[in-house]
């Protein structure tokens, strides 16, 4: 299910905020063609041609100064997250309407997907005017991939639809399933022969995003024909994925956070034969010296590392909560900096 608003229209996307519970998160344009994509955006030959890509992925892209966007689809950026029809449904949407699209998820923030008639209809009843359905069952939910070009080259923020499963140059003899971490979530799995990275879920916050989780688990499993005799995940004591497999009963072995980051990255540049220095700034993760590490600077292999640099700690006000509210950080800085004096 997909919630569908007038993208130029104020009134229209704050209310799908309101609805949606998203108060700052950017919403994705739909526009009919290419053309329509640069009056909105800048968009150069890479760029142009990630739209359209089969994948059929979210861009983000630079805004032209004046658009007939509302303000409330990307406030406080300078960026817009664009893609054409992914459905010929979509097409006829557009050409109806005769105006860019806001299209997002039809579900409420934290809770996953809504896929199924009875879902959709107890928990979507009030978000939408207007309702079209389809009789044919999904099988896979799954979210739009977006992406962005960086350098040149084509950098994705949100594995999805048109990308996962994306095949892996792992060799992995040992059948193994790597739970991944509690924001963000995906699971990825080698079932001895080939290795996988299944599609972005998610934050594992909610129960319901927990289960859609699990149900996916199981599902990736059945369609590689894999039985894992080993997990990895985490080395964070509280993250869901890491409490989930600690109660599974295969063994289940634990990975720092930041080395994480960086052997994805030795992965994607076919590295894993080397020793790096990484540098891993995408935020908080449980240190080995149980403390919170971030931004940290790793002297790194494929199994192993070195911390050899790092930004000093300092104090996190209300804990996990100054993750997702980075005034608080901001506070603590300032009071280290400058003392408790006003």
């Amino acid at each position: 299910y997909q919630l569908i608003v007038d993208a130029t229209s104020e009134a229209a996307v704050r209310r799908l905020r309101n609805c949606k519970h998203r108060s700052g998160r950017p919403f994705a344009v739909m526009v009919a063609s290419l053309d329509e994509a640069r009056r909105l955006a800048r968009c150069d030959v890479v760029e142009c041609q990630s739209l359209r890509s089969p994948a059929g992925p979210i861009v983000v892209l630079k805004q032209q100064a004046a658009t007939h966007i509302a303000s409330a689809v990307s406030p406080g950026l300078d960026t817009l997250g664009i893609m054409l029809p992914t459905t010929p449904m979509h097409s006829l949407f557009l050409n109806i309407c005769q105006r860019p699209l806001v299209i997002t998820s039809g579900n409420r923030e934290g809770n996953p997907l809504e896929f199924e008639h009875e879902g959709a209809s107890s928990r979507l009843t009030d978000m939408a005017d207007l309702w079209l359905e389809h009789d044919r069952p999904i099988r896979r939910p799954v979210d739009d991939s977006v992406v962005r070009i960086i350098a040149g080259r084509v950098a994705v923020l949100r594995l999805a639809r048109g990308f996962a499963p994306l095949p892996l140059e792992v060799q992995s003899p040992t059948p193994l399933l790597a739970v991944g971490g509690h924001q963000k979530a995906a699971v990825a799995l080698s079932n001895g022969e080939q290795a996988v990275l299944g599609p972005h879920v998610g934050d594992l916050d909610s129960v319901a995003e927990r289960e859609r989780w699990e149900i996916q688990i199981a599902d990736l499993l059945g369609l590689y024909g894999s039985s894992p005799s080993l997990f990895a995940g985490d080395r964070h004591p509280d993250y869901a994925s890491t409490l989930w497999a600690t109660q599974q009963k295969l063994r289940f072995v634990t990975v720092q956070h930041h080395h994480a980051h960086v052997v994805a990255g030795m992965i994607e540049h076919r590295w894993l034969d080397r020793t790096v220095l990484g540098a891993a700034f995408d935020g908080t993760g449980f240190g080995d010296d149980g403390t919170v590490w971030g931004g940290e600077f790793l002297m790194a292999s494929a199994t192993g590392f070195r911390r050899v640099g790092h930004l000093l700690p300092f104090s996190l006000p209300g804990g996990d909560r100054a993750i997702r509210e980075p005034w608080r950080v901001a506070v603590s800085l300032v009071q280290r900096a400058a003392g408790s004096e006003r």
